[in-house]
C-alpha cells in the first residue's frame, strides 16, 4: 500500500554551524549522526515541554528532518528565535513528496526500481532523486522523499504498483508502535519521557547543554513519571478529536485521566486513539474511561498481545 504523506513536512538546516546548533537545540546527538542513519528526536522549549517530535537524518548532504506539518511552522519559528547567533539558514523543502509503502512487496518493488535499498542497519540510502529510510517496526515500512520536479515519474511508477491512499495508516500504524504524535494543539504541553521519547532513543542524557535540558535531566535522574503515553480504543458516536479530555471513574466520580494526540478510525464507530494519561490511572482497577462530559462514549487500554485488532492495520 501506498500512503501519501500530505500530513507532514520535511526542513533542511544549512550552513556552516547547522550541527552545532541543532545539537544545542534537539534532545539527540547530533553531532554523531551518520550518513546512512536516521534518528527520533524531539525539540522543547526552556522549561522542557515538547515542541516537536521527528525523524531527523541527512538530506542531500544537509541535516534535514521531518515532522508534523500542522507544528511545523510554530517549530520553526521557535527554532529561528535561537538562529540569529549562528551561521545557519532553516528552510522547508516544498518540492518533495512523501510517500510511505508499507505491504509485503514493498520491498520487491523497490529493489526492481533501486540498486541499493534501506534495511536495519543501513536505515537511510540516497539516490540522486530520491532518499529513502527504513522505519523497522514489526513488518517494514519505507520512507521515501522524492523530488517532484525531477522524478515525476518515480511517484507514477510507484502508483501504478500500490494501491494509493492518504496518510491515516500512517496514524494507526504510528500509535501501535508507540512513537508520539505531536500536533500543534498538543504541542509544549509534555516532557519527552511523558511521550515515550526515552524508549525509542530520543533522548542523549551523556550529550552537553540543550534547550530545556537541565529539566528534562532532573526528571530522569529523580525517576519522576506523573504521566505516560496509552494506546487506547473505544466506540464513539462522533470523531474524537486531537485535544480532547479523556476522564476515569473514581468512587462513582469522574477524574481527568489524560488527552488525546491522536485517533484513527478502524471501522464507523471504532477508533484507535494515542492518548498521555495520568500515571495514578494505572493504580485504579477501573478498566473504563470516556470523553469528558459524554456518557456515551468508552474507552479501553490496549495490549500489545491483543492480535486481532493488530490485523486492522494491514
Amino acid at each position: 500500500m501506498l500512503h501519501i504523506l500530505n500530513n507532514l513536512a520535511l526542513v533542511q538546516v544549512t550552513g556552516k554551524d547547522a550541527l552545532k546548533f541543532l545539537n544545542n537545540q534537539f534532545t539527540c546527538n547530533i553531532l554523531n549522526l551518520k550518513y546512512n542513519m536516521f534518528k527520533i528526536t524531539s525539540h522543547c522549549n526552556v522549561k522542557g515541554k515538547v515542541i516537536s517530535v521527528m525523524y531527523v537524518f541527512y538530506y542531500q548532504n544537509k541535516i534535514a528532518y521531518i515532522q508534523n506539518r500542522s507544528v511545523n511552522q510554530f517549530q520553526i519559528q521557535k527554532l529561528e528565535q535561537y538562529s540569529i547567533f549562528y551561521d545557519v539558514k532553516i528552510i522547508e523543502q516544498t518540492s518533495v513528496i512523501l510517500i510511505e509503502l508499507s505491504n509485503l512487496k514493498a520491498q520487491s518493488v523497490l529493489k526492481s526500481i533501486f540498486q541499493v535499498i534501506p534495511d536495519i542497519f543501513n536505515t537511510v540510502v540516497h539516490h540522486e532523486y530520491c532518499t529513502l529510510i527504513y522505519l523497522n517496526y514489526d513488518k517494514p515500512r519505507y520512507l521515501l522523499i522524492i523530488d517532484i520536479n525531477k522524478k515525476s515519474d518515480l511517484i507514477y511508477s510507484l502508483k501504478k504498483s500500490f494501491f494509493a491512499t492518504d496518510y491515516q495508516k500512517w496514524l494507526a500504524w504510528n500509535i501501535k508502535s508507540k512513537f508520539p504524535i505531536i500536533e500543534r494543539k498538543t504541542s509544549e504541553l509534555f516532557f519527552p519521557q511523558e511521550i515515550n521519547m526515552i524508549s525509542l532513543k530520543g533522548v542523549d542524557f551523556t550529550k552537553g547543554c540543550y534547550l530545556g535540558q537541565e529539566i528534562i535531566s532532573r526528571i530522569h535522574y529523580l525517576k519522576i513519571k506523573n504521566k505516560f503515553l496509552a494506546i487506547m480504543y473505544g466506540n464513539f458516536s462522533k470523531n474524537p478529536s486531537i485535544g480532547d479530555i479523556i476522564e476515569y471513574n473514581v468512587n462513582k466520580s469522574w477524574l481527568r485521566a489524560g488527552i488525546i494526540l491522536s485517533a484513527y478510525r478502524i471501522n464507523i464507530f471504532y477508533f484507535l486513539i494515542q492518548a498521555v494519561l495520568v500515571e495514578k490511572v494505572h493504580k485504579s482497577d477501573r478498566k473504563r474511561f470516556r470523553l469528558q462530559k459524554n456518557h456515551n462514549n468508552y474507552l479501553f487500554f490496549k495490549s500489545f498481545a491483543e492480535k486481532n485488532l493488530s490485523k486492522s492495520f494491514r
